[in-house]
């Protein structure tokens, strides 16, 4: 479950990097993707401590913080800057969170 710390982190960086690709598209402000750049220059460091940490392969850590990212940066954008998630793609967050639990389920 430590795992989990560092993917939430690089979530988190996802967030903030994603969030501050969009203000750039709308502001056209270079502040911003300096901003994405250096914020997201930590995702090799976390990255890798997953994989000390749990002995992950790099497949399933990437799985597993991607599906967690998508939700959380989707749910960010619609919160944040009212972003629109159709029906289809609603399924689509929902099936994510079923693909997690199947990648995390251990016999």
């Amino acid at each position: 479950m430590i795992s989990y710390f560092y993917i939430i982190l690089m979530t988190i960086i996802d967030v903030i990097m994603e969030s501050s690709m969009k203000l750039f598209v709308i502001n056209n402000k270079l502040k911003f993707i300096i901003l994405a750049m250096l914020v997201y220059s930590l995702q090799p460091i976390l990255f890798s401590q997953v994989l000390k940490t749990e002995h992950y392969g790099i497949g399933e850590t990437n799985i597993r913080w991607n599906i967690i990212s998508s939700i959380i940066v989707a749910m960010f954008g619609v919160a944040y800057f009212n972003e629109y998630l159709n029906k289809i793609q609603i399924i689509g967050i929902i099936l994510g969170v079923f693909a997690l639990a199947l990648i995390d389920y251990r016999k």
